[in-house]
């Protein structure tokens, strides 16, 4: 199946192709932590994802053409 990745900041050299947007083909039944481990993201990165526009946990089940977005952290002062 393929997914859409939009990904913010920093994290877009993990979309596949240094870009904010990809499509990315993944095994069917993929959940997003699978395909957080699919593009390497270091597991000491912090970040949340959000499908179709809803934050959702890594345990969340992907289906054909979602949207998945990385979203870094955003700190300031």
């Amino acid at each position: 199946m393929i997914v859409q990745v939009i990904a913010s900041g920093y994290l877009k050299k993990y979309s596949g192709r240094n870009t904010s947007l990809a499509s990315i083909e993944i095994h069917e039944g993929a959940r997003v932590k699978d395909l957080v481990a699919l593009l390497e993201l270091p597991e000491d990165e912090r970040f949340i994802v959000a499908v179709n526009g809803e934050l959702v946990p890594f345990g969340h089940a992907l289906k054909n053409g979602d949207q998945v977005r990385l979203i870094p952290p955003i700190s300031g002062g």
